[in-house]
């Protein structure tokens, strides 16, 4: 049996139907490879969001050290004013 591993502030087990906090940081490929990965995941681009079930998570293919597939915990933004604020920072 997989037991969870820590990944930043919360463990995988959290992911269910908690609440996790703005900014935590989950490690889906940890890439321990020289060489960055190759290609995306079908419907998750670089900085894409993607929901599951209450939490919104930007996933980054250069996250950890550089060469690892992430995902973060972004707002989400429930509101009726014609500007809705973005959940994505900005690449660089």
């Amino acid at each position: 049996m997989m037991q969870p591993s820590n990944v930043g502030p919360c463990r995988t087990s959290d992911i269910g139907s908690s609440v996790l906090p703005i900014g935590s940081l989950l490690m889906i490929i940890d890439n321990t490879a020289a060489i960055p990965i190759a290609g995306t995941f079908s419907n998750l681009a670089d900085g894409g969001i993607i929901t599951s079930d209450v939490n919104n998570f930007q996933a980054s293919y250069e996250g950890g050290d550089g060469n690892d597939l992430t995902l973060t915990v972004v707002p989400s933004y429930h509101n009726t004013t014609k500007e809705s604020p973005t959940p994505c920072a900005t690449k660089r």
